[in-house]
């Protein structure tokens, strides 16, 4: 699992930028669908190279459509943990990639593409990549991912009666909330509510001097709320999430702390 959240944290890496844009025609086209096998990386200031290993049926893949949709497919136990799209264009020696809902990353590569083997370049780090053919591409096209991001669509939100937090300032915390929330595979936020001034105040005042040991950061306000949420099935449950299956969760709260630089943090959640 260790070694699939790394390759998920490389598509994500690979997918954040800020402007959609359709695939221009590449002097060497992209399109296909493309495995990673190996990969060259600086760890303090050594070059490390290995081969991803495929044991247990794992393995990462991008497939760049003619049209401009990158995406990039996570699998393991031979079937589809999890799958995400987002757009790219190129002009034959860099791709920039389209916007993404979960971390801010370099927003851009250059690649190289010899033999049916496709280079991606970022920094000092180079990961490989060979083309699948086309049989192996459909089959993975047909399956449906394990892991979805957890679902904000119907999520409602109540601001409450606050003299010390607007509309703009609650929502700029919720934001956070929501990004760490997209973790959360295949659960449903129904609702997010904030609390009180008074809960508020005096949560910064729990967190905030013990935070700043932690961190260096010096903050200035705090803020709560309260949420409503519901998890999957057994059979849809990522392991390890400590969240009991097909479960309502109601009352579960999110502290943050806002630092002098105008940016919330996540300090902790659940029932606190």
């Amino acid at each position: 699992m260790k070694r699939i959240m790394t390759l998920i944290f490389f598509c994500i890496l690979l997918l954040q930028q800020n402007n959609y844009s359709r695939a221009e025609s590449p002097l060497f086209p992209l399109s296909g669908t493309w495995k990673f096998t190996s990969y060259s990386v600086m760890v303090d200031n050594e070059t490390v190279t290995d081969d991803y290993h495929f044991e247990d049926g794992a393995w990462y893949s991008l497939t760049f459509s003619e049209d401009g949709v990158l995406t990039v497919r996570t699998f393991e136990n031979y079937s589809l943990l999890a799958q995400e799209s987002s757009s790219y264009m190129t002009d034959g020696q860099k791709i920039v990639f389209g916007p993404f809902i979960w971390m801010d990353f370099p927003e851009n590569c250059h690649y190289l593409i010899t033999d049916h083997e496709l280079r991606l370049i970022v920094g000092h780090n180079q990961y490989i990549l060979t083309q699948e053919s086309q049989d192996e591409a459909i089959l993975e096209s047909a399956m449906q991912p394990r892991l979805k991001p957890g679902d904000i669509s119907k999520m409602t939100i109540d601001y409450g009666n606050s003299a010390h937090f607007t509309a703009a300032e609650m929502n700029a915390a919720i934001d956070v909330i929501l990004r760490q929330f997209v973790y959360w595979y295949n659960c449903e936020m129904h609702h997010i509510a904030y609390t009180t001034d008074e809960r508020s105040a005096a949560e910064f005042r729990y967190y905030a001097d013990s935070r700043r040991l932690q961190t260096g950061t010096i903050y200035i306000d705090g803020i709560v709320f309260e949420s409503s949420f519901h998890t999957p099935p057994e059979d849809k449950a990522q392991s390890g999430s400590g969240l009991a299956p097909d479960e309502e969760y109601t009352g579960w709260e999110w502290i943050l702390l806002l630092s002098e630089d105008g940016e919330w943090e996540l300090v902790t959640w659940g029932y606190c």
